[in-house]
């Protein structure tokens, strides 16, 4: 996957209807993105973003160092609609959220470092 930077993936908290998700998050074009589900391309050896949704329209705080005894690297400070993280988002959700779906962006799958290490985008 050549002609690519490479992106850490990050974790993140996320409050979403009655619970709390940990939802990866990545670095792209210069903000932070959650990523609510990846895309698996075994054959190929990548995955890829099913939706990347914009941290930086959402009330969070990043969280340096993180957690003593916990990886989370951002902690989101706001209850986040289903929708938005899967299913079916309205229009105004997807401009609020700034929500992008099946971006350009692959991340390198490897079982032996639990599916993801890098991303090129």
């Amino acid at each position: 996957m050549a002609g690519g930077k490479r992106v850490r993936i990050f974790v993140s908290v996320v409050w979403c209807g009655n619970g709390v998700l940990e939802v990866d998050a990545i670095k792209h074009d210069g903000r932070v993105w959650l990523v609510p589900n990846w895309l698996d391309h075994v054959d190929e050896g990548y995955m890829t973003p099913e939706r990347i949704v914009g941290l930086h329209a959402i009330r969070h705080r990043q969280l340096e160092p993180p957690l003593k005894d916990y990886e989370v690297d951002y902690l989101v400070n706001e209850t986040v609609p289903e929708a938005v993280l899967s299913g079916e988002p309205s229009n105004e959700q997807v401009k609020k959220y700034d929500i992008q779906m099946r971006p350009d962006i692959r991340v390198a799958s490897s079982p032996t470092l639990g599916g993801k290490f890098e991303a090129e985008a």
